[in-house]
């Protein structure tokens, strides 16, 4: 790598070794950036291993953000083995990175520059900094998107181009008002296709849009300073021209979609792809957005043998709802679903601080007009109550088109807002002896609402693993995590042979049959 000596000792500044068993092992100081050096600084002690090498966590106060150091194999390449700062060990939120296999973290060096500035939005370093620099604050920047829509993915192998919509829909738009996008990688010898619309959250009511404009709540990147590495979630400015993406886009056979043509909508509109309307100073058009795009690719998708229309987290809740509609408007063509983590369950919040996941879909239904999405069927089932119409587990009973759903048993999104009222997705939650039981409780009443699905519906096939995880179809989870010796990969390759039923991962106790625990219990 072009100026890996800089990058390294930019990585080693202020990283110093302290001495006792059960003490302090590693102090974390200097950093010039703002943002990474206060995650970061403090005191690190032992707390387990990976792959053959010590890994340690942040002293810290409970609720606050959980920092660990831990080691990474050449198991997913060269360019992924080395020292890493990350949320939690293999997770997808990492602050820094030193490449090698040194046998522990790097010790301190008096020599070096410090993590300095934030790559500018046009990807060139800052005034003064050279191209070391540039390559390793490309690298300390990965603060993850992975849990909303998200560009040039590490361990990218599809490169997609971006296609506007403003020719097709003038509303189409973000919710400032520019014109929405999507992003296209098309094989001419393939007559199959993936369209899948990307997640990020959502807002619902002013003060929730505000903040999430703002940068105060999730996905916490405020409008008015982002950049390509943390992209505005309610506007086109940050969209690259081309879309590097992995997991289920993956060009290997990792992927059973790898030779389709693939289709990823970025999520500009915070509304679950919903609505169709405005609402103060924003536009809420979600759905003119999917409409749009159908639009466009009209022609190809009536020609198609196989359309997967899918979606993960927000953009799954989209592609439920949208589902039966696609596929009425595609009745030559073989329309399946891929719905990633939708399926929000109708229970009481334990958090205080959280008012439940109820109330924002009856504020989206009503102050983004979502009336468009909400199926005869369902205006019919819940008169009155038409906001369970956006809401997973009442939607997907009459859902009529085969799917596959994901839904992991202790959903992380869920959880954070349920358990801690934590807005955003808890990497590493901590849990006292009740709030244990309460996301113990929630993983039953999953399985139990799963089951009462299946034999409801004679088109669902179920996947639900026992992990504290949410929306990992994007990752390489989508091919590694496996529940009964099935990997989600596995999964999506026998949908169109129409499979129905459910894998379901059957033990009780909490993130049960997965590697690496996910939570601390105080």
């Amino acid at each position: 790598m072009k100026g890996q000596k800089g990058f390294e000792k930019g990585f080693d500044k202020g990283f110093s070794k302290g001495k006792g068993k059960g003490q302090t092992e590693i102090v974390v100081a200097g950093c010039r950036h703002e943002t990474v050096g206060a995650i970061i600084r403090g005191e690190y002690v032992k707390f387990g291993s990976n792959h053959g090498r010590p890994a340690y966590r942040k002293l810290d106060k409970p609720g606050a953000q959980e920092v660990q150091i831990y080691f990474w194999d050449h198991r997913d390449g060269p360019s992924m083995c080395g020292w890493w700062f990350g949320a939690s060990v293999g997770g997808d939120m990492v602050w820094s990175f030193r490449p090698g296999d040194a046998p522990v973290p790097p010790r301190s060096s008096a020599s070096g520059p410090s993590l300095g500035a934030p790559v500018a939005a046009d990807g060139r370093s800052p005034a003064g900094l050279g191209p070391s620099i540039e390559v390793m604050l490309r690298l300390a920047l990965l603060i993850s998107t992975a849990h909303g829509w998200s560009c040039n993915d590490a361990g990218a192998t599809s490169w997609l181009r971006r296609e506007s919509l403003a020719e097709v829909d003038a509303l189409a738009v973000c919710n400032d008002g520019s014109s929405a996008s999507f992003y296209l990688q098309e094989n001419t010898s393939s007559p199959d296709w993936l369209v899948y619309l990307a997640g990020g959250g959502w807002c619902y009511d002013a003060a929730s849009c505000q903040g999430r404009f703002d940068g105060h709540l999730f996905p916490n990147h405020p409008c008015n300073s982002s950049n390509q590495s943390m992209p505005c979630f309610m506007s086109n400015k940050d969209y690259p021209e081309t879309c590097g993406k992995t997991g289920i886009y993956d060009r290997s056979d990792r992927s059973p979609l790898h030779g389709h043509n693939l289709v990823y909508v970025p999520y500009c509109t915070s509304d679950a792809f919903m609505g169709d309307g405005a609402f103060g100073p924003w536009q809420f058009r979600g759905a003119r957005v999917v409409r749009a795009v159908l639009k466009k690719l009209g022609p190809r998708l009536q020609a198609a043998r196989r359309l997967i229309f899918g979606g993960g987290s927000a953009g799954a809740r989209g592609a439920m709802v949208f589902l039966d509609e696609v596929r009425d408007r595609f009745p030559q063509t073989d329309v399946r679903g891929f719905l990633d983590s939708p399926y929000y369950l109708d229970v009481p919040s334990f958090s205080s601080k959280f008012e439940g996941f109820q109330v924002q879909h009856e504020n989206v239904l009503a102050n983004f007009n979502a009336s468009s999405i909400v199926s005869e069927s369902c205006r019919a089932k819940f008169s009155g109550e038409l906001w369970k119409c956006l809401f997973g587990q009442h939607r997907m009973p009459l859902v009529r088109t085969p799917y596959l759903m994901v839904a992991a048993q202790y959903d992380s999104w869920q959880l954070s807002h349920l358990v801690h009222g934590y807005d955003g997705l808890e990497e590493h939650p901590r849990y006292t002896g009740a709030e244990r039981k309460y996301a113990e409780d929630f993983a039953g009443k999953t399985r139990e609402e799963l089951s009462h699905l299946v034999r409801l519906s004679n088109v669902s096939f179920v996947y639900s693993s026992g992990c504290y995880e949410h929306h990992i179809s994007e990752k390489s989870s989508f091919w590694s995590s496996h529940v009964r010796g099935l990997s989600e990969a596995m999964a999506v390759a026998e949908l169109p042979a129409g499979r129905v039923g459910a894998v379901v991962e059957g033990c009780s106790s909490y993130n049960c049959g997965c590697s690496q625990s996910a939570v601390a219990i105080v």
